[in-house]
């Protein structure tokens, strides 16, 4: 069912789909009441046995011997179950307003008889009333992007639009509840850097190229850690430099921060501080996994009991569960030294700059006996559309076993977008590769890993039998440990992953990464640490399981990095379980003339995020694709201008000419992006109809 996950907490009961109705409230408000209107309850023809929930492993066991059975006081009682379709979960905020979530379960399941029924619609009624706004609760900003974030999460986008009606100039803040006013002009900082004052000159590179038009016309500011830890307080480092965070979202207009140097080691030495967050998964505990959540999610301490564990379900506002919505969003880059820095910031800079592979490669390893990769790998790609794509499956290989040569030529081909892996890991291992292998690497089109194994992106050295190790992890080496090869991003494990055994392939780490796909080839979201977060917030996170996973699948890259091109790539996407409310097209695959679909603007002005091309690709996304018209247009254009693009790109004064010759285009785009198409083709009209007639004046004076 569309816009569902399966729900598969509860080991032993039936697997069935949950949808998570995300629905708005001023956060001076609370929710005293919950209704549900039920639909039309439709049986489904046939009898069913459904899979039931088995327990979850981390992705370092590959041998698996318990065999669960259904539990028995479900599967041997003859009524529909669930008897109770919906849960209210604790409330979360997002730049200044609350979100009530509510789990709604709209297939019932009578096991004795097999019987399927569902509702076609359910409908959500909630009654609030008035409490004093909690402390801790980030200021509503009112900005163009807070706005658009928020309406991209709930259903109920119109009584938003009804409250908060009109957009304030986004460098004048709206603060609804601030006691005091910015420090200083609003959005003069949106891409914060937090190193040191050695590594600063590294950072200045990657803070000049993102205040550039080609890395995202931010404006861009760098602090130094010891600075931090002078000036705000805390009761370590890690609250300290989230204090500064919140200042800086606060005061400053941020939207992004990268957290630049080394945090190896124990808490108490690290220089750029890891948060680490609790979890406990059947045997499994762990109080210390490193999350970078806590750096951009800022409502609440994270620690409302006072004790050592952060993260905890009862550590958020007035004790309710912790903030999972982000305000920021954060990428890591923990370099050790100047070097590593650079070899990172040059490979972000050169995927930015650069014209993108276009084939992703999907990596799957035997998890266990009757476990694969493969499997994983496979459903995920169904959310890709038709990405052309490279396999490497110990399922379909011989003898189960796929060589790592075969890996290390893929990647030295320069063919791939990003690689993709399900299977087993360690700190200096990854995709069957280990740290070592990373140097013989001499690809010069990066790409970024997103990898489901355990403790490759341990950012802070933890080995999983609890040494801290010197050596950096295999996330980190990938990234910064090789000048001449490698990736620009990587997206893993600072702890376990974790899979479900046997043929159940959609939950558990595996979820996690089906949603970061799905945000990005919906066309939705295109950076990179925007789709890293809304992976996470689509969890049913009040599973100590998916908190886990949440808790440490973190971003080593810049987490404004565009991932347009990934979307293009994914053209005819529906997906085998598509989110609701998406545009869908159908558009051929190219490699040529850039990304973002703007082939011919992409080659003129050099970049897909350049932001005349932006301005293109949003007018395409909100007037074009929406329409039986605009989306025949489309086909046609990514149809045969690829070609003509490639032509453009390599002649400099040809560029010249098509940035002049669309500049009309773009201007009309950015006045119907702001007024509207109705009042701009009124313009353009009446614009035509005045040039009409001042040629007949001046033809009639020249008579």
């Amino acid at each position: 069912m569309k816009g569902t996950h399966q729900k598969d907490d509860i080991v032993g009961a039936p697997v069935l789909p949950v949808k998570t109705s995300k629905i708005f409230i001023p956060a001076d408000e609370k929710v005293v009441s919950t209704e549900i209107i039920y639909g039309t309850l439709i049986a489904i023809e046939g009898s069913y046995i459904i899979q039931h929930v088995t327990t979850p492993q981390p992705a370092t066991e590959k041998e698996y011997d318990t065999v669960e059975k259904p539990a028995s006081d479900i599967y041997e009682t003859n009524a529909p179950y669930p008897s109770v379709i919906h849960k209210v979960r604790a409330p979360q905020f997002l730049n200044g307003v609350k979100v009530a979530l509510v789990d709604l379960m709209p297939v019932l399941y009578n096991p004795v008889e097999g019987q399927l029924k569902y509702y076609k619609e359910l409908e959500v009624k909630i009654i609030t009333e008035k409490e004093n706004r909690p402390d801790w609760v980030m200021p509503y900003r009112d900005f163009h992007k807070d706005r658009e974030k928020i309406l991209n999460i709930i259903d109920n986008k119109d009584d938003f639009l009804r409250l908060y009606q009109v957009s304030e100039n986004e460098m004048t803040p709206k603060f609804l509840s601030a006691s005091e006013e910015p420090s200083a002009a609003a959005g003069t900082r949106q891409y914060v850097v937090i190193t040191t004052a050695e590594l600063s000159p590294a950072f200045e590179t990657l803070t000049t190229h993102k205040a550039s038009s080609a890395g995202g016309g931010f404006t861009t500011y760098i602090e130094y850690i010891d600075e931090i830890a002078a000036i705000y307080s805390g009761v370590d480092l890690a609250e300290k430099m989230r204090n500064f965070i919140i200042d800086m979202y606060t005061h400053y207009g941020t939207q992004y921060v990268v957290l630049g140097g080394d945090c190896d080691g124990a808490p108490e030495n690290q220089v750029i501080p890891t948060r680490g967050c609790y979890a406990q998964v059947g045997d499994y505990t762990d109080a210390y996994i490193p999350s970078d959540l806590y750096f951009g999610c800022l409502d609440g301490s994270w620690n409302f009991d006072g004790d050592a564990l952060w993260g905890e379900i009862n550590d958020g506002i007035n004790g309710s569960d912790i903030d999972w919505f982000s305000e920021v969003y954060v990428g890591r880059i923990p370099a050790d030294n100047y070097t590593e820095a650079m070899n990172q910031i040059n490979k972000i800079i050169a995927f930015e700059t650069h014209s993108s592979p276009t084939k992703i490669l999907l990596t799957g390893e035997e998890l266990e006996s009757s476990t694969w990769g493969g499997d994983r790998m496979d459903w995920l790609y169904s959310f890709m559309g038709s990405i052309p794509k490279t396999t490497l499956y110990d399922r379909d290989w011989e003898d189960n076993n796929w060589p790592k040569s075969q890996l290390l030529t893929s990647i030295n081909s320069n063919q791939h977008y990003s690689i993709n892996y399900s299977g087993h890991s360690t700190i200096f291992s990854d995709i069957k590769l280990n740290n070592n292998d990373i140097y013989t690497m001499t690809n010069d089109k990066y790409f970024f890993v997103y990898s489901q194994g355990c403790y490759a992106g341990s950012i802070d050295g933890l080995n999983s039998d609890n040494t801290y190790k010197s050596t950096d992890c295999f996330g980190e080496a990938i990234t910064n440990g090789n000048s001449d090869g490698g990736a620009f991003a990587y997206i893993g494990n600072s702890r376990y992953s974790w899979y479900y055994p046997g043929g159940y392939i959609k939950g558990a780490s595996n979820l996690a990464h089906k949603e970061f796909v799905e945000a990005i080839t919906s066309g939705n979201i295109t950076k990179i640490g925007v789709a890293n977060q809304k992976s996470k917030t689509d969890l049913p996170l009040d599973s100590q399981l998916y908190r886990w996973i949440a808790f440490a699948t973190n971003l080593i890259g810049c987490p404004a990095t565009d991932l347009s091109a990934l979307d293009l790539f994914a053209s005819n996407y529906e997906g085998s379980e598509g989110s609701a409310n998406v545009p869908v097209y159908n558009t051929p695959v190219s490699a040529g003339g850039g990304g973002g679909g703007c082939f011919i603007a992409t080659a003129a002005y050099g970049s897909l995020v350049e932001p005349h091309v932006k301005i293109l690709r949003d007018f395409r996304d909100r007037f074009l694709i929406t329409n039986f018209a605009g989306k025949s247009f489309v086909n046609l254009y990514y149809k045969y201008s690829p070609p003509l693009a490639d032509f453009i790109a390599k002649h400099d004064n040809l560029r010249m000419i098509v940035r002049a010759t669309l500049f009309p285009l773009v201007g009309i785009s950015w006045v119907a992006l702001k007024l509207g198409i109705l009042p701009t083709i009124s313009i353009v009209l009446l614009f035509g109809i005045g040039l009409i007639g001042l040629t007949r004046i001046r033809e009639k004076y020249r008579a």
